[in-house]
């Protein structure tokens, strides 16, 4: 007999089934830095999520000065 996947899950398990970050984060995808505000725009090309890129980010977070624009950078 076949059978249907039925999936009980709260938001965070949902993320995770999906391969999708936090619903917060500012940038969900694990393989482009698209910003969530940019989710709906499926027809752009953003940069790819590469060691390289995130290195630069988390340097750049490093050397800010207030916790707001670490945030900001992250």
């Amino acid at each position: 007999y076949p059978g249907i996947l039925i999936v009980s899950q709260d938001g965070e398990e949902a993320s995770y089934f999906c391969i999708c970050r936090a619903a917060t984060a500012h940038y969900p995808c694990p393989k482009c830095l698209v910003h969530w505000s940019q989710l709906d725009l499926v027809t752009e090309s953003f940069e790819l999520c590469t060691l390289e890129n995130m290195c630069s980010v988390l340097e750049q977070a490093s050397c800010a000065h207030s916790k707001i624009s670490k945030e900001k950078i992250l």
